[in-house]
Formats: structure tokens, C-alpha cells, sequence
């Protein structure tokens, strides 16, 4: 793509190497479950995923500490910077969660032969709206859209992150303790502390690496350093496929190492270089990475039925391999068709809400 259209006006505020980092971990997690769903079929078996796709979801952990500590920077102190990040992380998340959730929740209870698991929990709906981990009827801690799980985690990261700035104190020196205490318990984790026990897991650490990531990676200007930045990059790349031994360890903090420690080696690496990712920012790239969010939900809702219409395709490895690629591309275009016509006029009509009721009304000399 020439870079005189590949670049597009820039926007304020912007970190597009972040961006592009988001896309790339949305990317990753439909590539895993669009490997589960064909494992899961019977006719396509000869085809192995690897794992190492689900560390996107590590990915978008350290992108969020990066991102809360960049945007609040020099404001931690101000009387009313907790109720401010409040309220945007919730328009952000928020809406299109509910929205998503309400939906499966309605098909489920209107049409249960379409999914594999028809039953629906009572509570287990209810928590789902309340980002609150709970069982669901398989006996799994799972929220009713499956990929709400890592919502929870972020949500919690947010009511500290919110207390945080509501006591006035520096988040550094405030949330590292907590997180890291968390998730050191969270190693000693049984299944009889309950599914809210879930939360405390070693994965916090990612939120507080991504802090510190925010907080202390310089812009890189010089050429030299810009070459050892760049091979630094493929390596923690190139970690993450040959870290396809997570599930099979057993430890609770393997993840941590093998996934979370490359992807934030990865992001310290893109931001230092952020003014030459700048530069050659691609309109695509930059796109998936603002569609995300639309793409990490929905996938998980799309897949199922892409798999549907994927049986009459020939099995073995190149009907497996045409099925996956079919599968990832159709989901990342039905999360950007979902990001243009659903998340986009969504936000935009709550942000409008938020702020006509915190618009000062006026009040007339009648008192009215």
C-alpha cells in the first residue's frame, strides 16, 4: 500500500501503535476460537491451533494499564478525576456488553436448539450484566457471552483504578501493591473460594506491567536504537508461538510468563517507536485496532453459526485450512460491520446522554 493513502489525518491523542496492538491481540483470540470450533467439529480434526492465540487476551490486559495511566496522567490529584474515568470506562464498556448480552440472553430463551448450551441460569444472567463471575449451567465460570470473562477482570481493575484516584493517591505506588498481593494469592487459589475467587489470579500483574509501561518507556529517536527496538520486537513476537505449553504446565502463573512477559515486551517495544508507527500509520491496521472491542465480543456469537454454514466444505487439511481462514475473516468483518452500525451510534448516543445530565441546568427567576 503506497504510504501517501495509507496515512490517514492524524488524531489527537492517539497512541496508533496501541491501536494497532489492539487489532493484533483481536486478532490472535478469533484465531484461537476459530481453531476450537473446528476442533470441536468432528470432520475437521487434523488441523492443531496453536494456543498461543489466547494470549491476545494478555495483550489487551497491558494495553489497558497503559492506557488508564496514560490518560490520567498529572490529573490523579484532581477532586473529580475518579468520577471522570468512572464514567468514560463505563460508556466505553458498557452499552455494547449489555446490548450483546441482552440479545443472547433473548435467542436463548426464545431459540435453545440454536446453541449447544440452551440452559440458562437465572443468576448467572444476572452477574453476566454485572461483570460479577459466576457458574453458568455447564458448571463453568463463564459469563453468558463467553468472551465477557476478561470484562470482568477489567472492571475490577477499574473499581481499584476509580479508588485509586478517589483517594488522591499515585497509581504506581497505589495499585502495584494490591495488584501484586492479588495476585499472589491468587496462586493459592482453591475451587471452594467461589467464582468471584477467580478474580484474584496472577493476570493482575499484567494490568500493573502495563502501568509501569505507560509510565516509564521513553519515544526512541535515534537509528541505531530504533534497529535493536525492532529485533527486540521479533523476538517477544516470535515467543508467543513457541509458548504453546500454558495449559500444559498446570501453574497458575505460567501465563503470566509465557504470554503476559512477551506481549509486554511487544508493547514496550511499539510505543517507544510510536513516531515512526505514527508515520506509517495504515488505515486498516488502525481500523481493526478501533473496532476491537466489536470484533472481541462479537466473534464468539458469529462463530457458531459460520460453523454451520462451513459443513458441506471438504475435510482435511486444506478444507481445514480454507474453514479457518473463511472463519477469522468473516468474524473480524461482521466485528467491523457491528463497530460501524452498532458500537459507534450506541456510544455516541449514551456519550450525549452523559452529557446533557451533567450539563448545568439553568435556572429562571420563578425557580423554575
Amino acid at each position: 500500500m503506497d504510504s501517501a493513502t495509507s496515512r490517514g489525518a492524524p488524531r489527537a491523542g492517539t497512541v496508533y501503535g496501541v491501536q494497532v496492538l489492539r487489532g493484533l491481540a483481536a486478532c490472535l483470540v478469533v484465531i484461537y476460537h476459530a481453531g476450537a470450533n473446528l476442533h470441536d467439529n468432528a470432520r475437521f480434526l487434523t488441523l492443531h491451533v496453536p494456543a498461543f492465540g489466547a494470549g491476545g487476551v494478555d495483550l489487551f490486559f497491558l494495553i489497558s494499564g497503559f492506557v488508564m495511566i496514560r490518560t490520567t496522567r498529572g490529573r490523579w490529584h484532581e477532586p473529580a478525576a475518579w468520577r471522570v474515568f468512572l464514567t468514560k470506562r463505563l460508556v466505553r464498556i458498557v452499552p455494547l456488553y449489555w446490548l450483546l448480552t441482552a440479545a443472547k440472553v433473548a435467542l436463548v430463551l426464545a431459540l435453545p436448539a440454536l446453541f449447544r448450551n440452551g440452559a440458562l441460569l437465572a443468576w448467572n444472567a444476572v452477574a453476566s450484566f454485572l461483570f460479577i463471575p459466576a457458574w453458568d449451567a455447564e458448571h463453568t465460570i463463564s459469563p453468558v457471552i463467553s468472551a465477557g470473562w476478561t470484562l470482568c477482570f477489567e472492571m475490577f481493575f477499574y473499581a481499584l483504578f476509580t479508588l485509586c484516584l478517589f483517594l488522591r493517591r499515585e497509581p504506581r505506588r497505589f495499585l502495584t501493591p494490591i495488584l501484586v498481593a492479588a495476585a499472589l494469592i491468587g496462586l493459592f487459589r482453591t475451587d471452594n473460594w467461589g467464582a468471584p475467587g477467580t478474580l484474584l489470579d496472577p493476570l493482575l500483574l499484567e494490568f500493573a506491567a502495563g502501568i509501569w509501561i505507560g509510565a516509564l518507556v521513553p519515544q526512541v529517536r535515534g537509528g541505531g536504537s530504533l534497529v535493536w527496538i525492532g529485533l527486540l520486537a521479533a523476538l517477544a513476537g516470535a515467543a508467543l508461538p513457541l509458548s504453546d505449553l500454558v495449559h500444559a504446565t498446570g501453574w497458575p502463573g505460567a501465563r503470566v510468563v509465557l504470554w503476559g512477559l512477551p506481549a509486554a515486551v511487544l508493547l514496550g517495544c511499539v510505543v517507544s517507536v510510536e513516531s515512526v508507527v505514527a508515520f506509517w500509520r495504515v488505515r486498516l491496521a488502525l481500523l481493526i485496532g478501533d473496532a476491537s472491542y466489536s470484533i472481541y465480543l462479537t466473534h464468539v456469537l458469529v462463530l457458531p453459526v459460520l460453523m454451520r454454514l462451513l459443513r458441506p466444505l471438504a475435510g482435511g487439511i486444506g478444507g481445514e485450512v480454507t474453514g479457518l481462514v473463511l472463519l477469522v475473516l468473516a468474524s473480524i468483518a461482521a466485528g467491523l460491520v457491528v463497530y460501524r452500525f452498532v458500537e459507534q451510534p450506541l456510544l455516541r448516543g449514551v456519550q450525549g446522554l452523559v452529557a446533557a445530565a451533567s450539563r448545568p441546568r439553568l435556572v429562571g427567576v420563578d425557580g423554575h
